[in-house]
């Protein structure tokens, strides 16, 4: 696994996103509002956003009615 023919990694630095069920993070991944703010979808309830969206992130989801908390 060392040398030329080893493909590349990358490290970069996100948050995790996790949402009460898999019916959420289905409609926060479609919703148009708010799909652009997700990178990726780890698992069933668990969402990648950059740093620099939460702030669209939390206002979106203000909007919806639904409460963010920090951890960290």
């Amino acid at each position: 696994m060392t040398g030329p023919d080893t493909a590349a990694v990358e490290l970069r630095r996100q948050l995790v996103l996790r949402v009460g069920n898999e019916h959420l993070a289905d409609g926060l991944q479609q919703w148009p509002g708010t799909r652009d703010l997700i990178v990726a979808r780890l698992g069933p309830t668990t969402l990648v956003v950059e740093d620099a969206a939460v702030p669209a992130l939390t206002e979106r989801l203000k909007e919806l009615g639904v409460k963010m908390m920090f951890e960290g």
